[in-house]
């Protein structure tokens, strides 16, 4: 990979600065200034363009990577690091402090890559779910504008919170028959923090997503057609979601649960809770953030389970 240009000053040829002033009737030193403006906001232009940052902020982790746009046109990790986040409970306001930290430690390893043209990049943010709500909400989108349609989405993830609608920030996504909406919550004030420490790096903030749909828009293509719970075990408990004709028909976080041994019961509560039949064959796909089946307390011979692959996120560096 080639490196990405610097903002160091390009000396110009004395003939080209004196036609250049001839040209504009400016001084020399005025258009071998403009010249060089114009190079250095082409340079931060296309750093721009082809470097983002990606953070995952955790419960117990954070971990910031920088990628660039290689020569395939895809985008690559040159740098990453990694920190744990320092407090005896998940609390948000620690794995942010924890975030600042790590981002001014990827700037400070980054120089080689970057330059001085890190200000304006885009940084793409997934958070754990633990910070997160997610729900199945019942509403005929047919009949709704977008606009009363997110209303009615932000009250009913409002009532699972205990808070006032106007206090979160909701995104939501239609399912299929276009009579249910699978939404996403996150406390404005949680997300107002999360840009000022991404802002307080010359950062961009272009994207807030959840550790669950985040795996789940990467695993898409190898998760069974029929029936299926997806789990997502981290260490502050794991994030369940049943999959049915590729929609999500039920999401629910359960703290502290950390093994896998405990899904099917859980599962098959939450789906009688749901109204949802329960009988037929589950097929169980897992993300244990790189520990093995055998470590999971998965059921032994159980053919319906899947392990899938551990997200860059969780790595160790």
């Amino acid at each position: 990979m080639s490196p990405l240009p610097t903002d160091e000053p390009v000396p110009s040829a004395p003939a080209a600065t004196a036609d250049a002033a001839a040209a504009t009737g400016l001084a020399p030193d005025t258009a071998a200034a403009k010249r060089t403006d114009a190079l250095r906001a082409g340079r931060v232009a296309l750093c721009r363009w082809r470097c983002r940052v990606r953070a995952y902020v955790g419960t117990h982790h954070v971990s910031v990577e920088l990628r660039t746009v290689g020569r395939s046109l895809r985008l690559q990790t040159v740098r990453s690091v990694r920190r744990p986040v320092a407090a005896a409970a998940p609390q948000l306001e620690a794995a942010l402090q924890t975030l600042g930290d790590a981002l001014e430690e990827l700037r400070r390893t980054s120089q080689a890559d970057v330059g001085r043209n890190f200000g304006g990049v885009a940084c793409e943010v997934i958070l754990a779910d633990a910070w997160l709500v997610y729900d199945v909400v019942p509403v005929d989108l047919a009949r709704l504008s977008p606009a009363l349609a997110h209303q009615a989405i932000a009250a009913a993830l409002a009532d699972i919170v205990g808070a006032p609608a106007s206090t979160l920030w909701v995104r939501w996504q239609r399912q299929r028959d276009g009579r249910a909406a699978f939404g996403m919550a996150l406390n404005r004030n949680d997300l107002d923090a999360l840009r000022s420490v991404v802002t307080a790096h010359r950062l961009r903030l272009a994207a807030v997503t959840g550790e669950f749909i985040a795996v789940l828009n990467a695993q898409r293509a190898v998760l069974p057609s029929d029936r299926t719970v997806v789990a997502i075990v981290r260490e502050a408990g794991t994030q369940i979601a049943t999959l049915a004709g590729g929609d999500v028909a039920l999401a629910q976080f359960e703290l502290g649960l950390a093994d896998a041994a405990a899904l099917p019961a859980v599962a098959q509560r939450a789906l009688s809770a749901r109204g949802l039949e329960s009988a037929a064959t589950i097929n169980f796909c897992v993300d244990m953030a790189g520990r093995s089946a055998a470590d999971s307390g998965a059921p032994e011979g159980a053919a319906a389970w899947r392990w899938l692959p551990a997200p860059a996120w969780t790595h160790s560096t």
